[in-house]
């Protein structure tokens, strides 16, 4: 089941509305476990144990941190080790194999494990509980249900946003829904399901027939893969953000337009914020940051980069990818220090280049087919500059294109500012249902498109 589903947006959804507002308040943190456990259940099947058995080895691990000080540390490590342990299991066994076979010359049988639905995103959510826990940040939940409800909410189960139990800790206990947060949340959520099916999806079908035939087809595609990813994964994190608004949860943003970004700090400072704010907090500050001397500090970017590119997928493009991006932060922090950020047009025009090229890497089916598109681009494969084919899809995806890359800019915040747009502000909720009207037309008519960030 997906957020940009017929069976959720029409039955799913208006069920647990329907249910969660008829129920007592001491009662609606046990419906939203339920229906989120029902969610799952909806994709993962039996394999839902593995996510029953990972909330339980984490709620044990902290009610015996408050309940036995002496062993605190021993409980973290079996924690760390479950969490870990079953996350490089699911993702990672067949890569290691593979990568044994070709560096070794062996014969070892992959296992051809199926990657647990959201696992990358629950395993980091837990392993965050659980340090917060020993940090003495936070204290343990002593419900179970309460803790299980934090780590199943299905708005942010599967992709995100990377939820920590401290941001809601007060909202899992004490929540109001009110009538305007609802109505914030039903247009945040409309905002991403439009992003997603309208606007991904429709630029998806570009980035499939566009080809590499030409060196503008080959920059078409790689932009448009870029726009792409960015419209698709910002709007879930819109749609999770929106529908935890329907139940009383305020969630932390993932995305602020970062393909404005002026440089690749930047770029890092918007892009899926929830991630980068993990590894910064539990990995790169742990290892000393910044504050150490300069051979630590590159170890530190190498370390959490390489973690980086290795979180989004198990292959060698994802761990170069991760490593492209450490090269260039380590360079603009040093041999371009002062040069980063201080033209704002050509900051983020090469920002921009920077970062598609990146995607690139990060979207080919192997490094050989990345390093091919990337030649293409370079008019290195002897392709003419601009072909027939290539002028056809750009005239006919043309203004999708333009429009999607005007509105990757805070565009649409500035119109909202001005005054004549504030006068039409009651015109929002017949707004936002000939949206939801567009989008369902979509989906009815489109052939199912899955979110490309539940690969990873």
């Amino acid at each position: 089941m997906v957020f940009s589903g017929i069976p959720f947006l029409f039955v799913f959804l208006p069920v647990l509305l329907i249910v969660y507002r008829l129920v007592p308040a001491k009662r609606s943190n046990m419906v939203l476990l339920l229906f989120s456990m029902l969610f799952y259940f909806y994709g993962e099947g039996s394999r839902i144990w593995i996510m029953l058995v990972t909330i339980a080895v984490n709620y044990l691990a902290c009610i015996g941190m408050e309940h036995y000080p002496t062993k605190r540390r021993v409980l973290l490590s079996i924690a760390l080790i479950y969490d870990l342990g079953q996350l490089v299991f699911f993702k990672y066994t067949d890569f290691l194999i593979e990568t044994i076979n070709h560096t070794a010359s062996t014969s070892i049988s992959p296992l051809h494990i199926i990657m647990p639905l959201g696992i990358s995103f629950f395993t980091f959510q837990t392993i965050s509980y659980v340090v917060d826990v020993y940090q003495e940040k936070i204290r343990p939940s002593h419900r179970l249900t309460d803790f299980a409800m934090y780590v199943t909410l299905f708005p942010q189960l599967v992709a995100g946003p990377i939820v920590r139990y401290e941001t809601i800790e007060q909202q899992i206990h004490h929540r109001t829904v009110t009538e305007d947060g609802s109505e914030q949340g039903i247009t945040r959520f409309v905002t991403g399901l439009f992003k997603k099916t309208v606007v991904a999806d429709t630029i998806a079908l570009f980035v499939k027939v566009i080809g590499r035939t030409s060196v503008i087809g080959a920059w078409m595609s790689a932009i448009g893969f870029t726009l792409q990813l960015y419209y698709d994964f910002s709007g879930y994190s819109d749609m999770a953000i929106g529908l935890g608004r329907m139940f009383g949860f305020t969630f932390p943003e993932n995305f602020n337009y970062p393909l404005s970004a002026v440089s690749i700090t930047d770029f890092w400072r918007r892009w899926h914020m929830t991630l980068s704010s993990f590894f910064k907090d539990y990995v790169y500050i742990p290892l000393g940051g910044n504050r150490v001397n300069r051979l630590k500090w590159i170890r530190n970017i190498a370390v959490v980069w390489f973690l980086t590119g290795l979180w989004h997928g198990a292959g060698w493009n994802f761990i170069i990818w991760g490593i492209y991006f450490g090269v260039l932060l380590f360079l603009e922090k040093t041999v371009f220090a002062g040069y980063a950020g201080k033209h704002p047009v050509v900051g983020r025009t090469v920002t921009f280049l920077l970062v598609v090229i990146g995607f690139v890497i990060f979207s080919a089916n192997t490094l050989q087919d990345g390093l091919y598109t990337l030649s293409c681009m370079a008019g290195l494969q002897r392709l003419p500059f601009l072909d027939g084919k290539t002028q056809f899809y750009l005239r006919d995806y043309g203004v999708v294109l333009i429009g999607a890359w005007i509105c990757a800019f805070p565009v649409l915040p500035a119109l909202q500012k001005m005054k004549c747009t504030q006068k039409l502000s009651f015109l929002q909720p017949l707004f936002v249902l000939a949206v939801l009207i567009i989008v369902t037309a979509f989906l009815v008519d489109a052939s199912f498109s899955p979110f490309l960030y539940f690969r990873f």
